[in-house]
């Protein structure tokens, strides 16, 4: 958790996120061979963590496929932890994992006019400043 030392409720600052996505390893297990029940687990202790030591809950960073898959769909982070959600595509409607109403963070293509992945934030700047501090 060396990163988790680096956030402060600055304004500027965003919490970190826990990057959430298929193992990369060819012929590797999606869910890094951990069931659902074992990675809602493994995620709740990295969230519990990372509270520990910035008193804010780390944004949640996956697919709602991935979501599904290696979790069975969990509803344990809606309520607390930011979801940041990769979707490319013109709309979110039905791409939400279960337990979010909505996201804070949108992936909405995979590249565009800026390099590398392309991003929205789901709200107005004094939104993402408070949102920044905490």
């Amino acid at each position: 958790m060396y990163f988790s030392a680096w956030w402060s409720a600055d304004g500027i600052t965003l919490a970190g996120a826990l990057d959430l996505e298929n193992n990369p390893r060819k012929g590797a297990d999606a869910c890094y061979g951990l069931s659902p029940a074992q990675m809602v687990t493994w995620i709740q202790d990295f969230s519990d963590t990372y509270v520990s030591k910035t008193s804010r809950y780390p944004v949640i960073y996956m697919t709602k496929s991935w979501w599904e898959q290696c979790t069975g769909d969990s509803v344990a982070f809606g309520s607390t932890n930011p979801l940041w959600i990769a979707h490319p595509g013109t709309s979110l409607a039905g791409h939400l994992p279960q337990g979010w109403k909505t996201a804070t963070f949108w992936q909405y293509a995979l590249s565009g006019s800026n390099p590398g992945d392309q991003d929205y934030f789901i709200g107005d700047s004094a939104a993402l400043k408070s949102f920044a501090r905490g």
